[in-house]
């Protein structure tokens, strides 16, 4: 027991000896038990004990703090707040002396960061809705190339992706067209396939999942599977399992999501066992096709985002996520449309903002805060459809032409989606609208004196960016105002070789055999650069020697 007796005015400072805390000090391995108790005397106002020594254990974290305070002679009303890496600090409100004793006794359990990998388990609440749109039991399931981003500092959000591929029966039929009142049926006739060496015995499994809360009324959902008929092949070479695909009539499909899903990573756990009563829950579970449908004036209206993957996500403000491109066959190929989550309403919304990116995938989107706390998404790279497979095309004009298609293949352009402020002329407010920014190159210079006397003054600017790619990394780093990247991916167009698809007109290739740059080129990259939204100037980070 330490006993310690400091009166400042109204401040009381209690400086307590390190080495007698120190000692009573048990490390547990993920933490450790401070065990200790003082006399104090205190007055009324904000009281502050020290506890210096506790600052200068590194690993001292947020933790578990029991204090019993027992009164000495006193009644009185006491607010605390704990700052565990230094001090405490409580403020007497309400007492019926002026001065008092205070005896506390302090337990402190503390949990210190450990640098680590963590498997936590986690439970699945999948809706009824969900069940019903997915045709599963429980989700996220297995998949790739979603988006996830961090909603009200502590809840993960994921949205879309691509799951495993499924089989789908795909047999030639023929078919019989049949007019009524204008209108072109196509009567199938079931029974009288194009060819009849499909193997009758390829029959799927079926699972069904009871519904008792579907919008759609539905009483329960189901889904299909053949992988028991591949089994089999499982073992054998690729074309033994391309030759059972054929003869049973399956068509390879990629199953996409556009639900939404959230995690919250501040739920009640113990160690790495799932969150008590809490999971992954559904936000929103998505629509087949995206809901969409042609309207009266040829053109399509979608409800919400179509299914897709490798597009990008991020927060525009503290309730809203955007998303951005992928890949959907609602798109035909890459997406270039712009689509918001509204968190509090809990409804997508799509945006046309002007001066757009262009269709792409594979591209990094991130958050990032301006000198006013205000988001943008950023938006750097990836790829789409090359340009050079255009008719006007070919070697010769080393494939410069956009006439047909933008700049496409690998990217490399930087773009910012924020929030502008308009003056609606109709009614005279003013509006917040999302618009398109692109960042171009500028020169960065540095002093480049020479030798001779005339020459103490020369400059040498240069123009630093980052080379095309897609499937890379970024982050943002608020306290430096910057965007850090690395990596990603990249080839050579016309590929694999100069004389490939695109070497001629259109899609044409050429007739000699071409230049193959292998292994001199490199498609996977490991160069790291930051961009520093202030100067708006790249600069690449080389490694030590």
């Amino acid at each position: 027991m330490h006993h310690v007796f400091t009166a400042l005015g109204k401040r009381a400072s209690m400086d307590i000896l390190c080495n007698g805390i120190l000692s009573q000090l048990f490390d547990w391995g993920h933490g450790m038990v401070l065990l200790f108790g003082l006399d104090v005397f205190v007055m009324v106002g904000i009281e502050r004990i020290e506890i210096p020594c506790l600052s200068k254990i590194s690993r001292w974290k947020n933790g578990l703090l029991n204090i019993h305070m027992e009164i000495v002679g006193a009644r009185f009303k006491f607010e605390l707040r704990i700052h565990f890496t230094a001090y405490l600090v409580f403020t007497i409100i309400e007492t019926d002396v002026a001065a008092m004793s205070l005896r506390i006794f302090i337990i402190a359990a503390c949990i210190y960061t450990t640098s680590s990998w963590q498997h936590w388990e986690y439970t699945s609440f999948a809706t009824d809705d969900w069940r019903d749109t997915w045709g599963f039991e429980n989700g996220p399931r297995g998949r790739q190339g979603h988006s996830m981003v961090v909603w009200n500092h502590s809840k993960v959000i994921l949205f879309g992706g691509r799951d495993n591929e499924i089989h789908r029966p795909h047999i030639p039929r023929t078919y019989d067209l049949m007019e009524e009142e204008g209108v072109l049926h196509f009567e199938s006739y079931s029974d009288k396939p194009l060819l009849t060496e499909y193997d009758d015995t390829c029959v799927p499994v079926m699972e069904c999942t009871n519904l008792t809360d579907a919008a759609s009324g539905n009483n329960e959902s189901c889904s299909y599977s053949w992988q028991f008929v591949l089994d089999d092949v499982l073992d054998g070479n690729g074309n033994d399992r391309l030759d059972k695909e054929e003869s049973c009539g399956f068509a390879v499909s990629a199953l996409l999501y556009n639900d939404i899903w959230v995690y919250d990573l501040d739920c009640e756990r113990f160690g790495d066992l799932p969150c008590d009563n809490d999971g992954w829950r559904v936000l929103h579970p998505g629509k087949r096709y995206g809901g969409c449908r042609d309207d009266e004036g040829g053109g399509r209206v979608c409800d919400i985002p179509s299914e897709r993957w490798g597009h990008g996500a991020a927060m525009i403000d503290a309730n809203t996520m955007v998303v951005y491109g992928g890949y959907s066959q609602e798109c035909e190929d890459y997406c270039d449309d712009v689509w918001t989550f509204d968190f509090e309403s809990m409804q997508w919304e799509k945006i046309m903002a002007a001066s757009p990116p262009g269709k792409r995938w594979k591209f990094s989107m991130v958050s990032a805060a301006g000198s006013d706390n205000t988001l943008k998404a950023v938006v750097f790279g990836g790829h789409r459809f090359w340009h050079g497979f255009a008719n006007d095309n070919l070697q010769e004009n080393r494939w410069s032409s956009n006439r047909t298609f933008p700049e496409g293949g690998y990217l490399n352009d930087l773009w910012t989606l924020g929030k502008v402020t308009k003056d609606n002329s109709e009614d005279s407010e003013l509006t917040n609208e999302l618009s398109w920014r692109q960042l171009h190159p500028k020169e960065s210079c540095v002093p480049d004196p020479g030798i001779a006397w005339e020459d103490r003054n020369n400059v040498r600017c240069e123009i630093l960016w980052p080379t095309r790619r897609s499937g890379h990394a970024v982050a943002f780093d608020k306290e430096r105002n910057r965007m850090w990247l690395h990596g990603g991916y990249a080839t050579h167009y016309p590929y694999p070789s100069s004389a490939s698809s695109g070497a001629g007109p259109g899609v044409k290739r050429l007739r000699d055999k071409g230049v193959i740059p292998y292994a001199a080129h490199t498609y996977f990259l490991n160069d790291f650069w930051f961009y520093d939204f202030e100067s708006e100037i790249w600069t690449e980070v080389f490694p030590g020697m």
